[in-house]
């Protein structure tokens, strides 16, 4: 390794120079992967900071080719990195992709700034001691960790003994624009949909986790007080067979329609049609989704859980209720069928709440968190 970057010399230039280290992003094969982290690549372009991009190419799915993806991801990172002196590198997740993106920092001296994102520090260290500690290292190795939510936050603090003012919490944000809405009934027959239909929707490319099976529940429990001009849509699920016998088996076909995966642009009009969108989800950093349904004008009911209560003022932005409860999931989604007044009025209330979570003011604060950690000393103290 270098000794201190003369990149210190730059913090209060235009010049910048960033590399971005990311395990996911938009390809064919998975267009919604990591849309985030493309729409602050586009915003850096707009700001016209210099930040290049080692991102997946559209793997297949299996073992070796997950290794091959990483493996792919190590070699061009530390390539890209040859090739000129960045004044700091930006990995998306703990692992493996901040561990390489130090692994490139330490060859040229960069800093290193690492954004967990939540299953990095929910799910990937529950794995066992040898994940565990993977994480502790991808912790101990950046300059500066970026976590979405203060939750996550406090799980590195607490679980891992990480010092608190080493970690930044800053969520992706939303790119509010993208999801302005004309009007509810125009975005309806854009889709063929009927007038006056309460349109109730779900999006979660992982259904099981996400906490589809819990809203089939709720919406089964609701049978004999379903209003018969609300419909439920879900998009999302590689493997919809399961879903679609259930939907038979309990005889839900008039009240639930799975849309599977659809073109993220789709997607968009789906959500700026929606009248309710529905997350019982189990786990959470800071969910996007839910974000681009705040600014598209839904009345949004969620599970409590990460970063969501940040989000969102249980009564006045949306409802929220406990993991797992199906009760009170169906409660909830039954007053929010019922009551137009009440949908318009957390509807609006989520649209002025999500502007302070516009990507462009994500983005000025990621650029502040960079400038920060360059002025601070040496790169790479850690490690």
């Amino acid at each position: 390794m270098t000794g201190s970057s003369p990149s210190r010399a730059r913090t209060d230039r235009d010049d910048l120079a960033v590399l971005t280290v990311t395990n996911m992003y938009p390809t064919a094969r998975q267009p919604y992967s990591g849309i985030f982290v493309r729409r602050h690549q586009e915003e850096f372009a707009r700001l016209r900071i210099q930040n290049d991009l080692v991102a997946p190419r559209g793997e297949s799915g299996g073992r070796i080719a997950v290794l091959g993806k990483y493996l792919g991801l190590l070699v061009r990172s530390l390539a890209t990195a040859m090739r000129r002196r960045y004044d700091l590198i930006h990995a998306h997740n703990l692992f493996p992709t901040g561990l390489i993106g130090w692994l490139a920092s330490r060859m040229r001296g960069s800093a290193l700034v690492v954004t967990s994102h939540g299953s990095d520090i929910h799910f990937f260290p529950a794995r066992g001691a040898v994940h565990r500690w993977l994480t502790g290292r991808a912790l101990k190795c950046a300059d500066c960790v970026i976590a979405v939510s203060d939750d996550l936050k406090a799980v590195m603090v607490r679980d891992f003994g990480v010092d608190p003012s080493k970690v930044t919490v800053n969520d992706m944000g939303v790119s509010t624009d993208e999801f302005a809405v004309r009007s509810k009934e125009e975005e309806k027959r854009s889709l063929g949909l009927p007038s006056g239909q309460v349109v109730v929707l779900f999006v979660g490319v992982k259904l099981e986790s996400k906490g589809a099976p819990l809203l089939l529940d709720a919406v089964a429990r609701l049978r004999d007080r379903w209003n018969p001009d609300s419909h439920v849509y879900l998009i999302g699920g590689h493997s919809l067979e399961e879903y679609r016998r259930r939907i038979e088996r309990d005889d839900m076909q008039g009240q639930v329609t799975l849309l599977g995966i659809l073109p993220p642009e789709v997607a968009r009009g789906w959500i700026r049609a929606a009248d309710i969108f529905v997350l019982p989800t189990y786990r959470e950093g800071m969910p996007v989704s839910v974000m681009e349904a705040m600014a598209a004008g839904c009345a949004v009911l969620c599970s409590r859980v990460g970063g969501v209560p940040h989000l969102i003022d249980s009564g006045r932005d949306g409802i929220l209720v406990p993991p797992g409860s199906v009760e009170e999931t169906a409660d909830a989604l039954a007053r929010l069928v019922a009551e137009p007044d009440l949908r318009q009025r957390m509807a609006s209330s989520a649209q002025q709440r999500i502007r302070e979570f516009d990507t462009s003011r994500k983005v000025k604060k990621i650029l502040s968190v960079y400038r920060d950690v360059l002025a601070r000393g040496a790169p790479g103290k850690g490690g």
